[in-house]
């Protein structure tokens, strides 16, 4: 099996060169590795019926915090939310 995959793994009698044991070394510290107990698991997907709780708990949270009532109105001198900027910047 690992003579089709390359002549940089197996000498022609079969038996593995040496620099291939740091290549299967390698590879097998990474796809045979046992699980880290204290690692942080991955995240999972969010279930839809969750999300949508969460969306409408917040949008509610949001509703509560800031009033409607206090919306500024625009002054039409003032082109941007720093101000009208110095003089000789400003488009006529």
């Amino acid at each position: 099996m690992l003579g089709s995959c390359g002549a940089n793994l197996v000498d022609p009698r079969g038996k593995l060169i040496a620099r291939s044991y740091d290549i299967l070394g390698l590879y097998s510290t990474f796809v045979f590795q046992k699980p880290d107990p204290d690692a942080i698991p991955p995240a999972v997907t969010p279930d839809p019926d969750e999300v949508e709780r969460l969306w409408r708990q917040q949008a509610a949270a949001d509703d509560l915090r800031r009033p409607q009532g206090e919306v500024m109105p625009i002054d039409p001198d003032q082109k941007g939310i720093l101000g009208p900027g110095p003089a000789d910047m400003r488009l006529n």
